[in-house]
């Protein structure tokens, strides 16, 4: 949901973090494979629609799944 992404976003921009953020499963898998992170938050009902291999994504580490 865009206006959760949007309030996370911008409580982290306030705590003086750095995120980048994207609106589509696209996006956010190119952001994680073209990125380094201190930590990486995935909606879990897009992550089968990224099809994203953790595996790929520099120094990951699964929190959750």
């Amino acid at each position: 949901d865009a206006a959760i992404r949007r309030g996370v976003v911008d409580a982290l921009r306030t705590a003086g973090h750095r995120p980048f953020e994207a609106g589509r499963a696209d996006e956010g898998q190119r952001l994680a494979l073209e990125r380094d992170f201190d930590l990486l938050l995935l909606d879990l009902g897009r992550v089968q629609e990224m099809h994203l291999d953790h595996s790929k994504v520099r120094n990951c580490r699964i929190m959750a799944t």
